[in-house]
């Protein structure tokens, strides 16, 4: 049998009539795929592929990438070139199909290489005396060497001991991840702050910061403060003596009145109402997770059917969620404008990822002016000559908000 190839098929095919032609003749039979260059695909970069399947009639080439359809053309060869490899492409296919019997694939496997990723677990909260482990998750291909560092330019190194135990995992579920595990003894002001992960191969190297932080715990004395302040009667102070304890008056007539001002002091001046949402407690009872009121026909029945959903969700949020931003000040002031500056919040001042500010024209019900900004400044614009304003600020992250900080109020001046 002969094997036409590009050229001399035109010679070839002039001894064959249009019935012979239109006849099928010889199933296709698509030969493994041609990759150059064959020993080094790296990701980011570009490969050409050429398929082939010499039969008559002339088949249908289509090629795949990791089952992801390319191209396809009537032809004896398809020579494509794929640009901007991605580690995700593992094997590809030609397809032939010229009518005479089922499609044939050729597949030839492919390895694109790639410098590590680095992803860190973020902030680790802890206690004194607490024993935390720090993880890490490591893409590389080939596998990459892997170590923890104390500092950014990889000059301390982490050196197992009584303190420090290290663990690399592959992963389960892809041969080209790895889990790395610092385990930290007995937290004390020595361990607290940043730790590297650090992954290199030959492609690159990538490195991701890790922290464990000292967990921000209400005090008892400005538990007990706190339900002072708000004139908590002395038969429901229980709920504020040595932690918030809900259960030791829950079961009080005489502490309703009282629930609004122990679930204030409960909150720790963070608004728990993305939590206590997720977590199911109905629109009538999501003011205790503010910090604020329940309506009093209601608050039995919140009291009865979301108190520990509420308290839940206080324990959960006590290390993720800021307090309020402290010591709002109103710098310059025009006619049109006014800069308001703040200090970050007490409690949890690493979880905040922005700040939003509220201003309004004072005693009035006009609208509210809200910017959101990362920074502990901001310039508000187009406001109103000669009139006295208001405004707050709240910090955030993803998770949910703080309770506004304390109003301060300035005017602008006249033109």
């Amino acid at each position: 049998m002969e094997i036409f190839t590009a050229s001399n098929a035109f010679n070839c095919i002039s001894f064959f009539t249009v019935v012979e032609l239109s006849t099928c003749r010889i199933p296709p039979n698509p030969m493994p795929p041609s990759i150059s260059p064959s020993n080094m695909l790296v990701e980011g970069s570009n490969m050409t592929v050429n398929c082939s399947a010499v039969r008559l009639p002339v088949p249908t080439i289509s090629l795949y990438i990791s089952g992801r359809f390319v191209r396809q053309y009537v032809a004896w060869f398809v020579v494509t070139t794929v640009y901007n490899l991605t580690r995700d492409m593992t094997y590809v296919s030609c397809y032939a199909d010229n009518g005479c019997g089922p499609p044939m694939e050729a597949r030839e496997e492919i390895n694109v290489v790639y410098k590590p990723d680095v992803t860190a677990a973020g902030v680790t909260m802890a206690s004194y005396g607490d024993s935390v482990t720090l993880r890490c998750l490591v893409e590389a291909n080939p596998e990459p060497t892997m170590m923890f560092w104390r500092d950014r330019m990889k000059t301390i190194p982490i050196i197992i001991g009584p303190k420090y135990s290290v663990n690399i995992q592959p992963s389960k579920y892809d041969k080209h991840r790895w889990v790395m595990q610092l385990s930290i003894i007995s937290i004390t002001d020595d361990e607290l702050g940043d730790y590297f992960c650090h992954a290199a191969n030959e492609y690159g190297n990538a490195s991701s910061p890790v922290s464990v932080q000292l967990r921000h715990i209400v005090p008892v004395e400005n538990l007990k403060h706190c339900c002072a302040e708000e004139n908590v009667s002395a038969a429901c102070s229980a709920a504020c003596s040595s932690y918030l304890d809900i259960d030791s008056v829950i079961d009080k007539p005489e502490c309703l009145p009282d629930f609004d001002k122990i679930m204030r002091c409960g909150s720790d001046e963070s608004d728990h109402h993305r939590c206590c949402s997720l977590a199911g407690v109905e629109r009538n009872c999501l003011g205790w997770c503010r910090g604020g009121l329940v309506d009093s026909p209601y608050t039995k029945h919140c009291l009865t059917k979301y108190a520990k959903k509420i308290m839940n969700c206080f324990r959960d949020d006590r290390d993720r969620l800021p307090g309020p931003p402290q010591n709002v000040r109103v710098g310059r002031i025009d006619g049109q404008s006014a800069t308001i500056g703040w200090d970050p919040p007490l409690k949890n001042p690493e979880s905040v990822e922005l700040y939003r500010v509220f201003c309004k024209q004072d005693y009035s019900k006009g609208p509210l002016m809200k910017n959101d900004v990362k920074k502990t400044i901001l310039k508000i614009t187009s406001l109103v000559a000669g009139v006295e304003y208001e405004c707050v600020v709240k910090a955030g992250n993803t998770l949910g908000t703080s309770m506004v900080s304390e109003p301060v109020r300035f005017m602008t001046r006249t033109q």
